[in-house]
């Protein structure tokens, strides 16, 4: 297997596969690895996996027309439109190099770390919206850095 130069190459599932690099979050700390700030771990793309040629094709076409792009342009396309040609749930697991900030390459975990994504195809039945309701201290946990100090004292005097 042939990669860059700094990239982990493990066999841990019996073959040799390159790890995909990502940056530890802003919010990581000892005891928790966000990947990247935005959760995301998964590149533009990888949803057209397992789908054929047509697919992929009609997908992009239909994404050129709705853009007004002609067929020399090659945009960077979104997953979504994958995703409504899939005709069966996809499960991609991802072997990952994780780059912690502000520390030299030579202090970065060697071992690969695991994750996943999941893409379910389009259904006939509708989205419907959820709500949720979290407590405060989950919300201080979890997104302190989104929200503004003050919002969290508030909810702390009620």
């Amino acid at each position: 297997l042939n990669s860059p130069v700094g990239t982990i190459v493990d066999d841990i599932l019996g073959v040799p596969v390159a790890c995909q690099q990502r940056t530890a979050g802003k919010r990581s700390d000892e005891t928790t690895l966000r990947i990247t700030d935005k959760q995301r771990v998964a590149s533009r793309g990888i949803e057209r996996t397992g789908l054929d040629k047509a697919a992929i094709t009609d997908a992009e076409r239909a994404y050129r027309e709705r853009k007004g792009l002609s067929e020399d342009e090659s945009p960077n396309y979104p997953d979504l439109i994958y995703r409504e040609k899939r005709e069966r749930a996809l499960l991609v697991l991802h072997l990952l190099r994780i780059q912690v900030r502000d520390k030299p390459e030579a202090d970065w975990p060697k071992l690969a770390v695991f994750a996943w994504s999941i893409s379910f195809p389009r259904t006939e039945r509708p989205e419907e919206r959820v709500e949720y309701v979290v407590t405060a201290t989950w919300l201080r946990e979890n997104y302190r850095d989104e929200l503004a100090e003050e919002e969290f004292e508030s909810d702390d005097n009620a």
